[in-house]
């Protein structure tokens, strides 16, 4: 004979469970095929106060902390520049879609403290490249820092901080996949006086933040539960409580 059991005040036999009406059952769900990730790269920059004034410089393709190629203008946004610029001076290419999420760091000035109060321009660009082919391609500017009054001793440091430029966070400045990142630096000059006046030294993280793919639209389907003699009912088994199960002869 076969034996019964109590669950939650219903008597079932072995062969079949009554569920517990007005639970439903989830079995579908939608497949993520994409989701976000982070891409951080450190920048160390050396200028040389050597550099001329309102001049970007890139950094150099045999020693890349030292930011001593100059790009031979003051760079704009959305202006075209030498299609070499990612191949010898970029930072890193974007793997995928995403855009600068953060951007973190510190200047110091080295030998600055004999100068006059003075103003450092550090910029964050988007770039693409053409390839195979020698035509300019156009800049984007994702982020760009006006740092002031670094004329101090060695120990002084200032911050570099993304939460200056409102791009910076903003998913729609979109950098794509294959595109070159830049960072340039320069020293402005509003006095006329044409050259650098000390050496600037400075480390930065640029954290990029995917962005994901679009879901799918099919879904994945679970195997239902349904019980026989019940109409098909497909819903969740409530819990049961233990002490409310017993055998029943």
């Amino acid at each position: 004979m076969s034996s019964l059991k109590n669950i939650t005040g219903k008597v079932v036999l072995d062969s079949g469970m009554k569920l517990m009406e007005g639970l439903e059952t989830y079995n579908t769900f939608p497949l993520v095929t994409d989701a976000k990730t982070w891409i951080s790269k450190n920048v160390r920059i050396r200028l040389s106060s050597s550099a001329t004034v309102n001049i970007d410089y890139l950094s150099n393709y045999s020693h890349i902390s030292q930011f001593s190629i100059s790009s031979g203008t003051l760079m704009t946004d959305g202006s075209n520049y030498n299609n070499n610029f990612v191949a010898r001076g970029g930072q890193m290419v974007a793997p995928v879609q995403c855009y600068l999420k953060s951007v973190i760091g510190f200047i110091n000035p080295a030998s600055c403290s004999e100068c006059d109060p003075f103003t450092i321009v550090i910029s964050i660009w988007k770039k693409p490249t053409n390839a195979p082919g020698t035509a300019n391609t156009a800049v984007g500017l994702l982020f760009q820092q006006e740092i002031t009054t670094l004329a101090a001793g060695n120990s002084y440091c200032d911050k570099i901080d993304g939460t200056t430029d409102v791009r910076v966070g903003d998913s729609s400045y979109t950098v794509d996949a294959g595109e070159g990142i830049i960072v340039s630096v320069r020293w402005r000059d509003d006095e006329g006086e044409g050259r650098a006046c000390c050496n600037i030294n400075a480390d930065l993280e640029m954290t990029f933040e995917t962005i994901p793919s679009q879901i799918t639209t099919e879904d994945i389907t679970l195997p239902t539960l349904s019980t026989n003699g019940f109409k098909g009912l497909s819903e969740v088994i409530s819990t049961p409580n233990r002490a409310q199960i017993g055998n029943n002869s």
